[in-house]
């Protein structure tokens, strides 16, 4: 668990040398233009005697906190945010609601794309022994909780285990990449469930995968009209019918 606020400096004398001689400020990564509204996530940038001449781009997206504005609070690391038509959805911050699901074990939450809004929130998941968790569960559950319906996964996979170095970090790059590159051919997979919900696609080999809160059409096996979303990751564990 890493610490999530930090001084913000020049808001507040901190007794720290630190405040005195670095400046920090949080921009829209995309634009660059400076953040001063609180609660608004964008990347933190700092200038000091440490870096090179400029502020440094750190990766981290941060929030200005506090009831004085005098804190930075950590959202994420800035590859590993989902950006769903413009809104930016913490995979951290996620990933902390849904492992609290009495039927997860472990999870990750990446992006992957989507033609109308560049990218939908993935939720990769390690059921409990003798569990099976379903994308409707979890999504019911996160609403239950309060989480703003932008940020609700609308896709689930079911793994054996998430792919981790040697250090236990999960590598999300490995996960990024298969949903990016399992691309489906025409008339591969056939819809076997239409439902507000999540929506089933079973493949000639017999294996299913659950994709988003998504409308589809049945389409048989043999259909090249059958498009569902990318593919699943060579990881993937098939569940039921």
């Amino acid at each position: 668990m890493r610490a999530q606020y930090f001084p913000r400096y020049a808001v507040r004398d901190w007794s720290i040398t630190m405040s005195r001689t670095t400046l920090a400020r949080i921009v829209d990564p995309v634009t660059g233009a400076e953040i001063t509204e609180a609660g608004v996530p964008g990347e933190l940038r700092i200038k000091g005697p440490g870096v090179f001449p400029g502020y440094l781009k750190t990766g981290d997206i941060c929030e200005i906190a506090g009831d004085e504005g005098q804190y930075l609070r950590y959202v994420d690391r800035s590859k590993d945010l989902v950006v769903r038509g413009g809104m930016k959805i913490s995979a951290a911050e996620l990933e902390g609601f849904i492992a609290g699901h009495p039927k997860v074990a472990d999870v990750a939450v990446v992006a992957y794309p989507d033609e109308v809004l560049g990218e939908r929130a993935c939720a990769i998941v390690v059921a409990r022994p003798g569990e099976t968790v379903s994308l409707a569960e979890i999504v019911g559950y996160l609403r239950e909780i309060g989480i703003a319906t932008f940020k609700l996964p609308e896709r689930l996979e079911l793994r054996d285990e998430l792919p981790r170095n040697p250090l236990g970090k999960v590598l999300k790059r490995e996960l990024r990449a298969e949903l990016r590159g399992a691309h489906d051919l025409p008339g591969r997979w056939a819809v076997v469930q239409v439902r507000a919900g999540p929506v089933a696609h079973r493949h000639a080999s017999g294996g299913l995968r659950l994709t988003g809160l998504v409308a589809s059409r049945a389409s048989s096996a043999g259909t090249a009209g059958a498009r569902p979303a990318s593919g699943c990751g060579r990881r993937s564990r098939s569940a039921s019918a």
